[in-house]
């Protein structure tokens, strides 16, 4: 393996029934595939949160071991539940990338809004709003006729891609509308957040706690003034929460332009992970850190038992030169 930092990006670990019943399928890892994960890691790579890894690299890092890094987007209790505890049989710590919105009031993040509403959209409800979007251009050609449109397949993954690239207020808007045209009441019982006390116990256990914005917005779709406070307000809200400064970011989505990198470095962040895939030599902006989405479809087999020499593939890159 390349001599560097590999940063591995979660978001969910869940029992397996709940991974199944979770919409945002690309987002969650069941318990005994991260365990077997994670023991893999501990056998053959250095793992340390992000910031240490950090400065371990850019100090000339003479270790044997490949460096690797286990992030967590967005701040759901099963990370404090479930992830942290198995990272800590191993003796490893992570990186949590935490929504301080989501964390601050237990309010659903938007995107799980979005997937509970359209699991309880009929084919109508569905075709209706996608149309609108349509109309819009944000999603794909128009079809020549409403009866295209009714009959034309809806799927989740169209409807949450459209979704992103709207203004917040934008967004809001069909959300509202999705509600009133829901056929029964969406299910959010697993959209739950982490506490506050509990990124606390994270911090003193060893685990890094950073900033993942106030509501998870499409940073390069903000004003400056909305960009500066998601960036701002985020920082101090989790510094105060753990009573020590924080100096990593995650941009949502991975979205960013020249603007938000200017934004997060004028908000005092030493670093800054995006979702593009790769390894992050010495010499890597570091507003501009790669990571590896490790995913249940690229990590499982087709029977659902997790796939060791999968994961290795991915953590290597080597799934990656081969796609």
């Amino acid at each position: 393996m390349q001599s560097g930092l590999t940063i591995l990006m979660y978001h969910r670990v869940l029992p397996r029934d709940q991974c199944h019943a979770y919409p945002l399928q690309s987002l969650v890892m069941p318990i005994d595939a991260f365990e077997e994960q994670m023991a893999c890691l501990a056998s053959r790579f250095e793992v340390l949160p992000v910031r240490e890894a950090i400065e371990q690299l850019q100090a000339g890092r003479t270790g044997t071991r490949p460096l690797v890094s286990v992030s967590f987007d967005d701040g759901y209790a099963d990370n404090f539940e479930y992830a942290a505890p198995i990272m800590e049989a191993q003796g490893l710590r992570g990186t949590f990338f935490v929504t301080t919105g989501f964390i601050g009031t237990g309010e659903p993040l938007w995107f799980d809004r979005a997937a509970s509403l359209w699991e309880c959209l009929d084919a109508s409800g569905r075709a209706n709003l996608m149309a609108r979007l349509q109309d819009e251009g944000l999603e794909g050609p128009t079809p020549s006729s409403i009866a295209d449109r009714v009959h034309r397949p809806c799927r989740l993954e169209d409807w949450m891609a459209a979704l992103k690239k709207l203004t917040p207020e934008h967004r809001e808007g069909y959300l509202q509308e999705a509600a009133t045209l829901a056929v029964s009441p969406p299910d959010l019982s697993l959209a739950v957040a982490m506490q506050p006390r509990q990124l606390l116990e994270l911090h003193r256990g060893g685990h890094e706690v950073a900033a993942h914005s106030v509501t998870h917005p499409i940073l390069p779709t903000l004003s400056d003034d909305q960009l500066r406070s998601e960036l701002v307000v985020s920082r101090d809200q989790v510094a105060g929460w753990i009573g020590d400064r924080v100096v990593g970011f995650c941009y949502p989505n991975g979205d960013l332009d020249e603007r938000v990198i200017a934004a997060a470095s004028a908000a005092g962040y030493h670093y800054a992970c995006a979702t593009t895939s790769g390894m992050n030599l010495a010499t890597r902006d570091l507003l501009r850190l790669h990571r590896r989405s490790i995913t249940m479809h690229r990590t499982l087999r087709q029977d659902g038992r997790p796939h060791p020499l999968g994961f290795r593939g991915e953590v290597s890159g080597l799934r990656e030169w081969w796609r």
